[in-house]
């Protein structure tokens, strides 16, 4: 596996954002998840989460936007950065990180680019993800909900959103996105799932001290199964290897094609 290695990258604004970016050997032809936090947490939050990516061939960029603070010990540079440039720190001040950070994974390699969001993040990737939908070839949200003062603000965008999605959350969670769900066109690809135990907020329902994580670990790697440019190492996976030699623009397709049809889980 190889070792993470901490970078920088400008967002929209010049402002000087911070990620960990976990590549695998094919770093130039992988497929890469850019990551984002949930609220007041940092980078931090894929410590566990992105070596487990590797191991299925995908490489992680884990970043810290400007609204966040730490987590696990993993401080958030960006935060720290933007307020004594006077910039904002509300939810919605780090679009300009995602879109941003979306942009230089593209940079990276030839793989698809997914974009994966935790709580307030998971929402604003659906936004980014519906608004340009070069920036990213699918997304993987975790507790998405309208966390915003607009109370419709992801409601209103995803009715452009068109790459596949999957969207979990906490067994408790699951009305908090049926509204934005069913604004999502039907013929767009979106797997869902609700955790069979409790399930925990975010990103955090895949650590392994979070009771059920397996199962959603199995969910989530079904899902980007389509999305790797070579087969996997990890076993469990029951696509062909046909199905997995896929290439950015053609995930759409072959998703449907192995029914990743709405499953709502509510």
């Amino acid at each position: 596996m190889q070792p993470l290695e901490m970078v920088t990258f400008p967002s929209e604004d010049d402002l000087s954002i911070t990620a960990d970016f976990y590549p695998t050997t094919s770093r130039t032809r992988a497929p890469i998840i850019a990551s984002f936090h949930q609220a007041s947490w940092s980078r931090g939050d894929y410590r566990e989460i992105a070596p487990r990516l590797q191991e299925l061939g995908f490489q992680a960029l884990a970043v810290d936007q400007r609204s966040g603070n730490a987590v696990h010990g993993v401080t958030n540079l960006t935060a720290q950065r933007a307020n004594p440039a006077h910039l904002g720190t509300a939810f919605t001040d780090a679009l300009p990180d995602l879109r941003a950070a979306l942009k230089h994974a593209r940079s990276l390699t030839s793989g698809p680019i997914l974009g994966w969001g935790s709580s307030y993040s998971s929402a604003l990737i659906l936004k980014v993800a519906a608004e340009d939908s070069d920036l990213a070839d699918g997304v993987l949200s975790f507790s998405p909900s309208e966390y915003f003062p607009d109370r419709q603000l992801i409601q209103k965008a995803v009715v452009q959103l068109t790459v596949p999605t999957f969207i979990t959350s906490a067994r408790s969670e699951a009305n908090n996105h049926a509204s934005i769900v069913s604004k999502i066109p039907t013929e767009t690809p979106v797997t869902t799932y609700r955790s069979i135990t409790t399930g925990r907020h975010g990103s955090s329902a895949l650590w392994m001290a979070t009771q059920d994580s397996e199962t959603t670990w199995s969910e989530v790697e079904a899902f980007l199964a389509p999305f790797l440019v070579t087969p996997p190492s990890a076993p469990g996976l029951s696509l062909t290897s046909s199905e997995l030699n896929v290439h950015p623009g053609t995930a759409t397709q072959l998703l449907a094609q192995v029914s990743y049809d709405r499953r709502l889980a509510l």
